[in-house]
């Protein structure tokens, strides 16, 4: 097993996925240039410990949780790691220099795990000089309590480090899934944006409001997508309704290609013209903060609810 892993970038999703690593008992070392975010980021990494030990996900005490942990500015810390967790900006030229650098201080048969939802492994892997040892690892946010998990091979990429790779994600409570074929969006984004689109194809016709297309999705789809998959949920309904339905439902969804009216009407009215202060709701003073301190808990609690869930299949089989 690998003990100690390094993570590179401390935003949210870096600090989570540390967060993760140091519950499991590895010692990790993370690197981040902007020495705000370094400060930001221990504070947060032990709030997120002390957060699972409270929630009874780990024994530990926190200071020997948090003691495992060592934050630098500095990649050269890295030198003799044999997994790297990159979770830097979602730009493919910030990844590609970043690369270049850790391969200047990394053994050849390190691993390179690159946190990306959407940039295609094979693009990253251009002009590595070790470029099987890059896979695609996209973690489920929140990453310390998600047992979502995308491992991604390139054209380049070598099953056997992936196989290392989801070996350690079931350790870290993940239940990983295998991209065998490098694909744009992956599996779950390629799911969810179909989703997106067709909600935004419904509003921007009139068919329905915002309010009510989040009320729907909340009692049909969020109701039985974290037990079953979509062909678990035909299995358990009966396939032999679904043919009739697809056969005249599915010529006529959104095939849309453009940024949806609605969406691009919210970003043209954002006052201050920052579009990451776009929202479809409006928010009164720290409401959408509480609205993502719920989404934490809610997490938690799915876990334990599919947790116990999983259990019990494995019992019953």
């Amino acid at each position: 097993m690998i003990k100690k892993v390094g993570v590179v970038g401390l935003g949210t999703m870096g600090r989570s996925i540390a967060c993760c690593l140091l519950s499991c008992g590895h010692e990790v070392i993370a690197v981040e240039n902007n020495p705000e975010k370094r400060t930001q980021a221990k504070q947060e990494i032990i709030e997120l410990v002390q957060q699972l030990i409270a929630q009874q996900f780990i024994i530990e005490p926190a200071q020997i949780v948090i003691g495992r942990l060592k934050i630098s500015d500095n990649v050269n810390e890295l030198k003799g790691l044999e997994c790297i967790l990159e979770t830097i900006t979602e730009d493919i030229y910030a990844k590609k220099e970043l690369f270049n650098l850790l391969e200047e201080v990394l053994s050849h048969t390190a691993i390179i795990g690159s946190n990306t939802s959407a940039i295609p492994i094979s693009l990253l892997q251009a002009e590595m000089k070790n470029p099987e040892r890059l896979i695609g690892i996209h973690w489920g946010e929140p990453a310390h309590i998600s047992r979502f998990m995308e491992v991604i091979l390139g054209d380049q990429s070598s099953i056997v480090f992936a196989e290392i790779i989801l070996a350690h994600a079931t350790k870290w409570g993940k239940e990983p899934v295998l991209v065998r074929k490098d694909i744009n969006g992956f599996i779950a984004n390629r799911l969810m944006y179909a989703l997106f689109r067709e909600a935004m194809y419904l509003v921007d016709n009139g068919y329905a409001t915002i309010k009510d297309i989040d009320r729907a999705c909340n009692n049909d789809i969020g109701l039985w997508m974290g037990f079953a998959g979509p062909f678990r949920y035909m299995d358990l309904t009966g396939i032999a309704a679904y043919a009739k339905v697809m056969q005249h439902l599915w010529p006529d969804l959104s095939k849309e290609s453009k940024i949806p009216k609605t969406f691009q009407e919210i970003f043209d009215n954002v006052n201050n013209k920052d579009r990451s202060t776009a929202t479809f709701y409006s928010y009164r003073e720290k409401e959408k903060l509480e609205w993502e301190r719920n989404f934490l808990d809610y997490s938690t609690d799915i876990k334990k609810l599919t947790d116990k869930y999983k259990l019990k299949i494995s019992q019953d089989e």
